[in-house]
This record gives structure tokens, sequence and C-alpha cells, in this order.
């Protein structure tokens, strides 16, 4: 077997360093254009946001997200919806991010 001095194995890393894009809107006229623009240009994520969007807004009752991340999608939700996030316990440590509403 042919060896490649310069890869390594990653599975041995203690933290990952990728974290996951942060899609939820702050407030402002410019937070709402990032986010706009981060759509438009990652066509996977702009999809799926189209997708839900015609969706989300008609869901009722209690909605169970699992493996919510930093829940992009809940402000699609009605304000009488019961949101409930369910992610990894090393989210924090291992992606930066903790969310409300989340049970880890």
């Amino acid at each position: 077997m042919k060896e490649y001095p310069s890869r390594r194995n990653l599975l041995g890393l203690e933290k990952e360093h990728w974290k996951p894009p942060v899609y939820s809107r702050g407030p402002g006229l410019f937070n709402a254009l990032k986010l706009a623009l981060f759509r438009f240009l990652d066509l996977q994520s702009g999809t799926i946001w189209r997708d839900l969007k015609a969706e989300l807004p008609s869901v009722q009752g209690t909605v169970l997200d699992v493996g919510c991340g930093i829940q992009p999608f809940r402000p699609m939700f009605a304000p009488t919806v019961r949101y409930i996030g369910l992610d990894s316990a090393d989210s924090k440590a291992h992606f930066g991010y903790e969310a409300p509403d989340t049970l880890y």
C-alpha cells in the first residue's frame, strides 16, 4: 500500500475546527442583507430555506427539531408553536454554540 506523507488522519484531532454557518438573523438591515446574500450564494441553504418558508408558517402544535444546531429555521414558525430543540451534548464544545429551548 502506498504511503501519502502529506495526508494526516483527522480522527485523532481533539477538537474540530469546522464551525457550522450562522444563519440566524440579528436585528438590523445589514444582518438581513447578509443572511439574504448567504442564502443566495449557498444554493443548498437557499433551496432549503425557500422550501421550508412555504411550509413552516402553517405548522401548529409542538415541534421537535432533532439536531437543531443553531436553530436556523426557528423564526419561520408561528409564535404560537411550541419549539423544542434537541442537539448533541458536545455541540458547544465542538461548534461553539448554545441555543435557547434546547435539550443537550
